[in-house]
């Protein structure tokens, strides 16, 4: 092949795997390549097609490369998510075994590109996009890492978006993590103001990258106000009434303030874990309609909570227990309901019992009288499905194909429509007929064919060749009135 129909055949690769759905869904069926010392195994389509273009471009001039890349490039953000994520996996395999100055150009052009369009978006090529980028910088070298923090200083606003894509662990020069620590700090000291609502979009979508930031600095280096800081948040969205959407951008938020609340669980005191709770609590009552999406993130926290040495040995009628066994009520309440918190819901129930010796305990939690009946009957439930025996169906070879059961029934219909159908009354048809052959005025015309539709509608189905015959006076009549 010579190199333009090479590249229009790469490039037809990159756009046409979206479609192979059924070669996905196949798993592991195709030998992958040999290779010295290495047996060979069963791999899936989508890795045996990545191995096989990826051996290609390692073979290729640098004039054919240029052009490569611009493909590449031109198909790396679309409606095809699998193309999108093949072209992400290539340039990623390029940055791994290519030079640094190519991964360093790669990182910062596609930083731009995520810069301009990713942050707003949720569209999944897009997060493809956002994956590569941390996949690339982890490859830099400490000068190339360098350059890119310099072309992308934290404190521009607006480059805060990919530096939440990064793993800050690789940072090997301090100074940096401390500039974005102050500048993170800044941004949620005035979030958490008493001026700022944190209803709108454009700051759900800032917070969300201060977020997957702060989390990352506290996997770095301790982070001793992380705990202060959760709670205060917890304590704003409940105490000023935010109410939480049922959207991807809540998601991700929630995603993110959920696994950071877990993290910090086994550094709360008795007290601290107490008012965690009411803050909760206070944002399930304002939840409205997005109730049940919210009760999975509570679920999550309470679970880490109930294993807690506190919430084993706290006083029965203690606050405490007053509020985690009210709060797990609600939840276990429209968990019951739900079929998708079901499970949830009754292994954090499942986890309380075997961790306590308290049965007070667990019934203050479920609410026996209005929860455990409607696990008992679910429990019932799955047990039977379980213990059914699979169905077996026997095949009637001998029995009639479809396509012949078709066509009886279709046999049938036709005979069913002869013997129910009959011909127009003849006086209307006659007339209709005549009308053809003399100039009539148009009121006469209409007040004859609205009769001999009123005839059709009365004797019902008509047969194929009353249909010609109707059809062949309608269209004389309308040369006529024309």
């Amino acid at each position: 092949l010579s190199t333009n129909e090479d590249i229009q055949l790469f490039e037809q690769i990159l756009q046409r795997i979206g479609n192979c759905q059924e070669e996905f869904e196949r798993g592991d069926y195709l030998e992958s390549v040999e290779e010295p010392g290495v047996q060979i195994s069963q791999v899936g389509f989508y890795e045996w097609t990545l191995v096989h273009v990826c051996r290609y471009l390692s073979l290729v001039d640098a004039e054919q490369f240029e052009m490569l890349e611009e493909v590449l490039l031109r198909n790396l953000v679309g409606d095809n998510d699998v193309c999108s994520k093949l072209c992400c996996d290539i340039i990623c395999f390029i940055g791994r075994y290519g030079s640094a100055e190519l991964c360093l150009a790669h990182l910062i052009l596609l930083s731009k590109l995520y810069i301009q369009t990713g942050p707003k978006n949720y569209h999944g090529a897009l997060i493809e996009l956002g994956d590569l980028i941390g996949r690339l910088f982890s490859f830099l070298g400490q000068e190339e890492r360098l350059t890119w923090i310099e072309k992308f200083s934290p404190t521009e606003p607006s480059y805060l978006a990919v530096w939440a894509l990064i793993d800050l662990n690789v940072l090997e020069n301090t100074e940096p993590l401390l500039i974005l620590q102050d500048i993170v700090q800044a941004h949620f000291d005035n979030f958490l103001g008493p001026s700022n609502d944190g209803n709108d979009s454009n700051s759900l979508n800032l917070f969300i990258i201060l977020l997957k930031i702060r989390h990352n600095l506290a996997q770095v280096s301790a982070d001793l106000e992380l705990k202060s800081f959760i709670l205060a948040l917890w304590q704003k969205m409940g105490e000023e009434g935010v109410v939480v959407q049922e959207d991807f951008s809540w998601q991700l938020f929630l995603d993110e303030l959920t696994a950071m609340t877990v993290s910090v669980i086994t550094i709360l005191d008795e007290e601290e874990a107490r008012l965690l709770i009411s803050y909760l609590r206070s944002l399930v009552y304002h939840a409205k309609g997005s109730t049940s999406f919210l009760i999975d993130y509570v679920l999550n926290i309470l679970e880490a909570i109930s294993t807690q040495d506190f919430i084993m040995h706290a006083q029965i009628d203690g606050p405490l227990i007053l509020e985690f066994g009210t709060l797990s009520a609600f939840a276990l309440k429209t968990a019951v309901r739900d079929p998708v918190l079901r499970y949830p819901a009754l292994s954090f129930l499942r986890n309380l019992a075997a961790r306590s010796n308290n049965p007070k305990l667990v019934r203050e939690c479920s609410d026996e009288n209005d929860v455990l009946p409607y696990f008992k009957s679910f429990l019932e439930e799955e047990a039977n499905d379980r213990s059914t025996e699979p169905i077996r169906i026997e095949w009637d070879y001998g029995s009639k194909l479809l396509e012949e059961l078709i066509e009886d029934h279709e046999e049938c219909l036709q005979a069913e429509m002869k013997r129910t159908s009959c011909s127009p009354p003849p006086t209307h048809w006659k007339k209709l007929k005549n009308l053809s052959d003399e100039l009539v005025s148009p009121e006469d015309i209409a007040s004859c064919l609205e009769a001999c539709l009123d005839s059709f509608k009365r004797i019902g189905p008509v047969d194929s060749d009353s249909k010609r015959k109707l059809m062949k006076v309608l269209q004389e009549m309308n040369v006529l009135c024309s």
